[in-house]
């Protein structure tokens, strides 16, 4: 074999297995690493809802306010984006145990208790508020466990 056919197929060999490094790569970004990242994100903003609403978790009202109706709203919506994270999870178990991620089954009962946070921030009667109230720290609670959340 020439000289000259020895460094091109080195050439052509180093150029593929670059390639092939770099596809492989991507790929372990794309399915494993992002969808990891998206759903802690989340759980960063589920934290930080909870603390920013407290105010109107800790105060139902029996009035519909602006205010009230945009903490309900947002914690609805981060109820469904939790659930829509761990979808792009569940395909992949493994992950979910090596990246110390919650189970389905926490995160199914945390989105549920933001449902039930978001449903708690309206008191049909002013007698039920204090019942309410509680209610609504449980769910907290709850969520809290589920994630992991700090306090």
């Amino acid at each position: 074999m020439s000289e000259v056919l020895t460094i091109s197929l080195t050439a052509a060999l180093t150029v593929l297995g670059g390639l092939f490094v770099l596809v492989v790569g991507r790929l372990t970004e794309k399915f494993l690493i992002e969808p990891i990242i998206r759903f802690r994100s989340t759980v960063r903003e589920v934290a930080y809802a909870l603390d920013f609403y407290a105010n109107a978790y800790c105060n139902p009202s029996t009035l519909m306010t602006e205010d009230l109706q945009l903490a309900s709203r947002e914690l609805r919506h981060l109820a469904g984006q939790l659930r829509a994270n761990s979808y792009e999870l569940t395909t992949r178990p493994w992950i979910r145990l090596r990246a110390k991620l919650p189970t389905t089954q926490d995160i199914d009962e945390a989105s549920s208790n933001m449902i039930g946070l978001s449903n708690g921030l309206f008191a049909v009667h002013p007698d039920s508020i204090h019942d309410l109230i509680d209610a609504n720290l449980k769910r907290v609670d709850a969520v809290r466990l589920k994630l992991s959340i700090r306090t």
